[in-house]
């Protein structure tokens, strides 16, 4: 990061809509945020450096630079960052159903919590903070136009997203790593989704959760593997992502009502 002292600066008036509020800061190392939410406005995060975690009901995302997250109305979100960060927000009322940009930003973020990355921004956080404490007429319009390129960047990113299917986008990522060393985590970080969205699209689309969906691959490899081979079971479990053979047996009967052995017998008969 800049060296610069700690920074903070909000900008309200003389700001067309949608736009409600620009808000530039730098939170130290340690900082914390309790659980809060925002009533009637979105909320449009460009992290410039550094990386804040988002904590919500139900799930976490860690934001880096380069990354925006989108915080709709009405949800409970808290926020911490161990090492510092620095962020460019604005506040969009999106009520306003004749504005072009209110319009197409609610068809894109869906009142749903998002993480995206964006294009590298090249506008240095010194440079921000002098426009916004200094707002005359040509430095509200640079801001203008920052804040406009944040929010189509991201509501473009969050539209391609949409455009590859989930399931071709979870298929190349198993194809390309091992699917059984990867967590929900991983594939949400690699995906650029948070974890509720991956849940919500994983039940739409594959018709289980993702765990579920990686679990069934595992089930068909290691069914595969017992039918048409002689591995013991504790390189079957070792190939699989299981810890031995111990877990295999157990992680088989929970889902195919039978032991490995029984199974491998009666298939190889």
């Amino acid at each position: 990061m800049e060296k610069t002292k700690n920074v903070d600066v909000m900008l309200e008036r003389e700001l067309p809509t949608p736009f409600r509020m620009f808000h530039l800061f730098e939170r130290k190392p340690h900082y914390e945020m309790d659980f809060h939410q925002h009533e009637t406005f979105y909320h449009v995060n460009l992290v410039l450096s550094g990386e804040v975690r988002v904590i919500c009901k139900n799930e976490t995302a860690n934001i880096h630079q380069n990354q925006v997250f989108v915080v709709p109305p009405g949800l409970i979100h808290k926020l911490q960052s161990n090492g510092g960060y620095r962020q460019f927000g604005i506040d969009l009322t999106l009520e306003h159903k004749q504005e072009e940009l209110a319009v197409l930003a609610r068809g894109a973020f869906e009142n749903q919590f998002t993480v995206t990355p964006v294009r590298s921004v090249t506008e240095r956080f010194s440079s921000l903070e002098e426009k916004m404490r200094n707002p005359m007429p040509l430095n509200l319009l640079n801001l203008l136009n920052f804040a406009e390129r944040i929010v189509i960047d991201t509501m473009e990113a969050v539209l391609n997203q949409k455009k590859e299917s989930f399931s071709e986008k979870v298929t190349k990522i198993l194809q390309e790593r091992d699917p059984f060393r990867l967590t929900v985590t991983d594939i949400c970080r690699l995906l650029n989704y948070s974890k509720s969205q991956i849940e919500r699209i994983s039940n739409r689309e594959l018709g289980c959760g993702m765990m579920e969906y990686i679990n069934n691959i595992r089930m068909n490899e290691i069914c595969t593997l017992l039918r048409w081979s002689d591995m013991p079971l504790a390189q079957i479990a070792e190939k699989t992502g299981l810890y031995d053979a111990s877990h295999l047996i157990t992680f088989f009967k929970r889902h195919m009502g039978t032991t490995p052995g029984r199974y491998r017998k009666d298939r190889q008969k």
